[in-house]
């Protein structure tokens, strides 16, 4: 600005053109291309760095900055990065988990002297009365000097330490004390009941009677090549919760079996239990006629045949299974139209007032198992699960 300043004030002498001003301009040039070679790169500069956008825009253009690279790299990796390794590492977590636990160690298995026998299990021959057959059962164990033994104690939410007990004349290791802590505890939960005994013992001997049966002094027979089938598993131990109370022992019995009012309810729900189990409950039986019961068309039928037994009752009760599916097709039913909530406040209930004899001066005779299951699905119920109860139990227990 200064140089035109002192042209302008000379205009007068302009055309002298005096060689002292053709050497400032000279200079003032010289001055002017070393200010735009400075300025120059800078402007550059300051052009690359307000531009992030459009140079980040088309990813391959901001590569060969180092600038805008190193800016759109971390953002364009923090963004994919949570996703994948929350992924991946779930994967690798998820990868043993199964791997692991269905191959959990056998329990190991300790010899015992045969004499020590009855105080391993907690209780004595004495108190097995339902029937020499099964006393013979689990005195063949004491044919040798020694037996075999798995136990492991467990703690259950609501029962608290409880004992589980494999016994058997030879020293192999089976997994059937793993099968049996898993569904006492799946029981156990399920019924919302304390599982009722704190020893389980489970023999494997050879019995003449069938493949495996439940006690009620509270153990399991399992013959051998059966002790780790899982029907048998799932089904004797839900006998844990289902079986004659101590005042029907006396009743008379088909090969030791008692015949309780109760007994299509201790088929029926512990066959209901070992369907739960298997998660196969969707296979019972829809309608009283579907059961294929040959003896009984339905539960009010089969309790008078119960009380009134011919020869060919006796012998054949067992293999029609009419108390199996009898009873599942009600426990079933009732299942569904009540939903699982209901059901089970019902079904729990149910088993500790037969446990306990509550009701055993209101329910007599023929009608004893029926009247305490109204007495749990219905008196017990709010008017709605009870109308609906009491549906199910009329269709299944009159036919109507």
């Amino acid at each position: 600005m200064g140089l035109v300043s002192n042209q302008t004030n000379n205009r007068g002498s302009e055309y002298e053109i005096p060689k002292r001003a053709s050497a400032w301009r000279a200079i003032g040039a010289l001055f002017a291309v070393l200010v735009l070679a400075a300025v120059l790169p800078l402007a550059a500069c300051d052009d690359t760095e307000p531009t992030p956008i459009p140079t980040q825009t088309p990813t391959a253009n901001a590569t060969p900055s180092p600038v805008p690279t190193a800016t759109a790299t971390p953002t364009q990796t923090a963004a994919p990065t949570p996703m994948p390794t929350p992924m991946s590492t779930a994967t690798a977590t998820a990868t043993p988990t199964p791997t692991a636990t269905p191959t959990p160690t056998p329990a190991p298995s300790r010899l015992v002297p045969s004499a020590e026998l009855w105080s391993t299990v907690g209780f004595s021959p004495e108190g097995i009365q339902d029937g020499i057959w099964r006393l013979r059962t689990l005195l063949s164990l004491l044919d040798a000097d020694h037996f075999y033994l798995q136990e492991r104690t467990i703690t259950l939410p609501l029962a608290g330490e409880t004992t589980l007990m494999v016994i058997h004349k030879t020293p192999a290791t089976f997994r059937t004390i793993d099968a049996i802590e898993e569904v006492v505890r799946q029981y156990e939960e399920f019924m919302k009941v304390a599982f009722p005994f704190k020893r389980f013992p489970v023999f494997i001997v050879h019995t003449t009677y069938a493949h495996g049966f439940f006690d009620s002094v509270g153990f399991v027979v399992l013959t051998p090549g059966y002790e780790e089938d899982s029907y048998l598993i799932e089904h004797e131990t839900a006998h844990a919760y289902w079986h004659p109370p101590e005042l029907w022992r006396e009743t008379p019995q088909i090969d030791g079996v008692s015949l309780t009012p109760f007994i299509w309810i201790f088929e029926g729900a512990a066959t209901l239990m070992d369907r739960l189990a298997s998660d196969s409950l969707h296979t019972a039986p829809a309608q009283p006629g579907d059961t294929g019961c040959s003896f009984a068309e339905s539960i009010g039928e089969l309790d008078q045949r119960v009380f009134n037994p011919d020869e060919s009752f006796l012998k054949n009760l067992y293999r029609s299974r009419c108390n199996y599916t009898m009873g599942l097709g009600m426990f079933a039913a009732l299942y569904h139209r009540l939903g699982d909530d209901e059901f089970r406040r019902g079904f729990g209930s149910l088993s500790l007032k037969i446990r306990n004899l509550e009701h055993e001066d209101q329910c007599t005779g023929v009608g004893t198992g029926i009247c305490y299951v109204r007495k749990a699905f219905v008196d017990e119920a709010s008017p709605g699960f009870a109308e609906a109860a009491g549906e199910v139990i009329d269709l299944w227990y009159y036919g109507r």
